[in-house]
């Protein structure tokens, strides 16, 4: 047949062509933020530890212990829910070695003990042994305000609860990254958002995140106060199990709460401070 009369064919077929391959790229991509353990793979769950930058800063500035940097001059945010920040995203601690380790002991020490590296936690925090992608890097901070070039606070985060587990460093932090951006996309995001700067009560703040995540998730997340009388919210902690972190979040996505810290749990009033 004539060229002209190919031309369209060709044209559909290089269309499709591309189209294909775009969708290859992005299942490849999606694959490749699953995150999983490549070692020490025998845990149970993860907390999903959200820090309120307002209670944090607050906090640090009436204990006198000096203020980071990203609360020196914190930014003007547009949605007051975007003050809910990523402070971490921790494995439970892996079976294999609870008998030789009290579980305490794990959540102070993490991957530093899995190693045998004491030095792991307390080295240059700001000297990474990874490296992330440019838009991981980007992505983390709209929603870690501690990940800047002197709090470093993505490098601990990773030292202490992800490298001994193999994660791929993107992988972990985007996938943080996601799950911090769903909770303030919540039911619980909304109630951040109409009440910061008031006084809540707990029943209410558990109620938000019973209508976003079921009663597991109301019944078992640690909210968490600090300040003077323990009255201003500075963290809420959400355990979610080992093999529902990649998927969206959803009532089965809970697991239980293993904590033992009661001094700082909120009471039945507190703060949402503002900034």
């Amino acid at each position: 047949p004539p060229r002209s009369t190919l031309f369209p064919y060709t044209t559909l077929f290089r269309s499709l062509f591309l189209a294909l391959a775009a969708l290859l790229l992005l299942a490849a991509q999606a694959l490749a933020q699953d995150l999983k353990p490549r070692a020490w793979g025998d845990f149970d769950q993860y907390v999903l530890a959200l820090t309120w930058q307002p209670g944090f800063c607050r906090d640090m500035q009436e204990a006198g212990r000096g203020l980071p940097v990203e609360c020196e001059d914190p930014a003007a945010l547009r949605d007051p829910a975007d003050n809910l920040t990523l402070h971490g995203l921790w494995p439970s601690q892996p079976r294999s070695i609870r008998p030789q380790l009290e579980e305490r002991d794990w959540n102070g020490m993490g991957c530093a003990y899995l190693l045998g590296d004491n030095d792991l936690n307390d080295g240059d925090k700001c000297d990474p042994r990874y490296s992330l992608r440019p838009d991981t890097r980007q992505d983390l901070a709209r929603v870690m305000p501690g990940a800047n070039e002197s709090t470093c606070l993505e490098h601990y985060e990773f030292a202490k609860h992800g490298v001994c587990f193999n994660f791929d460093p993107d992988a972990y932090f985007l996938t943080a990254a996601r799950l911090n951006r769903e909770v303030k996309a919540s039911a619980l995001g909304k109630f951040l958002r109409g009440h910061a700067g008031a006084k809540v009560r707990l029943t209410d703040f558990r109620a938000a995140l019973e209508a976003a995540y079921g009663k597991t998730a109301a019944r078992e997340a640690d909210i968490l106060c600090a300040g003077r009388g323990n009255a201003s919210f500075v963290e809420i902690r959400l355990p979610i199990l080992r093999d529902r972190v990649n998927a969206p979040l959803s009532a089965s996505s809970f697991g239980r709460s293993t904590s033992r810290n009661t001094k700082k749990q909120c009471g039945a009033s507190f703060l949402l401070p503002a900034h």
